[in-house]
């Protein structure tokens, strides 16, 4: 991390002008590139066999927080979980996060893959998804906007699954519970830049997309406020 600079760090330049958008196409390929390539890889399934760590994640990410807990989302909750747990399918760096991503030019690091597991990839997109949306609904910008609609363009095109549009409607709702997590989780201070005023917004927005069974799609996600 020392070589690279604290100031190279995707969540440092998120909040500068310095961030360009064009690199999370890059971004966006190159996940669709390893879990496709990963995908019913019985040799990668296991090397990486980390179900232990990632029952932990699971259980901070969907069960630890208040916010996560409401009965209304129960059922949602239960049911994406048990996906989760089935789809062991491709390898993930399964702690995929805008602090564990460096950009430097137009080349992008990944770092901590000490976590690294074979599994959905439903919820590593969510995951990241998430953290992305949190920008953008804080702050709803053209550049934030096309961050993620070129992240995720370059994603599923480039995606070699048969089962785009069920996977996309898990990675929905995966990316409503993280953005909750990554407000009230155990990284809260990450997004301590954004006021209580936007973080009760935005719990409100997450769980819309959680909840509302008609947002099925990643663009049908901008519509809500």
């Amino acid at each position: 991390m020392k070589d690279f600079g604290l100031e190279r760090r995707a969540d440092n330049l998120m909040l500068t002008d310095e961030i360009k958008p064009g690199i999370f196409s890059k971004i966006g390929k190159t996940l669709s590139e390893i879990h496709t390539k990963s995908l019913y890889d019985k040799k990668v399934k296991k090397k990486f066999d980390n179900s232990d760590f990632h029952e932990i994640k699971i259980k901070y990410r969907y069960y630890k927080y208040k916010q996560v807990k409401d009965p209304s989302l129960e059922k949602t909750k239960k049911d994406l979980i048990r996906k989760t747990r089935k789809n062991n399918i491709t390898f993930l760096h399964h702690d995929l996060k805008m602090n564990n991503l460096f950009i430097i030019g137009n080349n992008f690091f990944l770092i901590d893959y000490e976590g690294a597991y074979y599994g959905d990839p439903a919820i590593e997109i969510g995951l990241f998804l998430g953290h992305l949306f949190l920008y953008y609904f804080n702050q709803p910008n053209k550049k934030n906007k096309k961050i993620i609609t070129n992240f995720w363009k370059n994603y599923i095109t480039n995606l070699g699954f048969k089962f785009k549009e069920k996977l996309e409607y898990n990675i929905v709702k995966h990316t409503g519970f993280s953005m909750i997590y990554k407000l009230f989780g155990i990284a809260k201070q990450d997004f301590s830049f954004i006021d209580n005023h936007s973080k009760d917004k935005i719990t409100k927005i997450a769980k819309k997309i959680i909840g509302n069974s008609n947002i099925r799609k990643i663009n049908q996600i901008f519509e809500i406020n």
